[in-house]
């Protein structure tokens, strides 16, 4: 069995307008305007494609690094069992989101939002922004509105792409125990946040959650974005 391409529909930019309040209601895209959703979908390049009843559109354990929205019909995952019998993991309808992007999204929410307060204390200081690898990241991730903070939300997994199988040096040292850099780096941000009287709640967390799995009194595990939950 193959991951299934589907059929593009060559109409798309005018029955995707019909779409527009379902996807709307979407988690994610809950926030933007039709009007805002419409400008959003033609930047990333959406597409519509239609899919025949139990062709695959994912297959598990296959890299995929797209995301998808149903629009009409149904779709069920499901994962193979003993002797070639399939169990069902979750059905979607209408609305349902799938995909690369929709994973770990209080993850991303989280980066972009560490992102925009490491730049507003870095403005109140009067910090220069170096380019990022030729990006202007003030360009890309600063958010005054809902709709350029979604924008900085989806791209996330897209800048980060090239790097998904880098381990960060901070995490290498955690795995072994060791101490972190957590200080010199998101400390920083807190420490001159509270010096130019910025806020930067995030940060404060991520120091605080870095510095108990640190001492052990966390656990090093991905479960440990739900300490954020009071802030996004």
């Amino acid at each position: 069995m193959q991951e299934g391409c589907g059929k593009p529909d060559l109409s798309h930019g005018i029955v995707m307008k019909n779409f527009l309040p379902l996807l709307c209601s979407t988690s994610l895209f809950n926030g933007l305007t039709p009007e805002e959703l419409q400008t959003l979908l033609a930047q990333l390049g959406a597409v519509m494609r239609s899919y025949g009843k139990g062709e695959a559109l994912v297959l598990a354990g296959e890299p995929n690094r797209r995301v998808g929205i149903v629009l009409s019909g149904e779709l069920e995952a499901y994962r193979p069992g003993p002797q070639g019998a399939r169990i069902p993991i979750t059905h979607m309808e209408p609305g349902g989101v799938f995909g690369d992007v929709s994973e770990k999204k209080d993850a991303r929410r989280v980066a972009v939002r560490c992102m925009k307060e490491c730049i507003d204390v870095g403005h109140a200081a009067g910090a220069t922004f170096a380019p990022v690898q030729g990006k202007d990241l003030t360009k890309l991730f600063y958010y005054k509105n809902g709709f350029k903070r979604a924008i900085a939300e989806l791209l996330v997994p897209i800048a980060m792409k090239k790097h998904r199988a880098i381990e960060p040096s901070m995490l290498q040292d955690l795995k072994k125990g060791k101490p972190c850099e957590i200080d010199a780096i998101n400390g920083v941000v807190c420490e001159w946040g509270r010096k130019c009287g910025v806020p930067s709640p995030i940060n404060d967390r991520i120091v605080e959650i870095v510095k108990k799995e640190q001492a052990g009194e966390l656990p090093l595990e991905e479960k440990n974005i739900r300490f954020f939950d009071d802030l996004l």
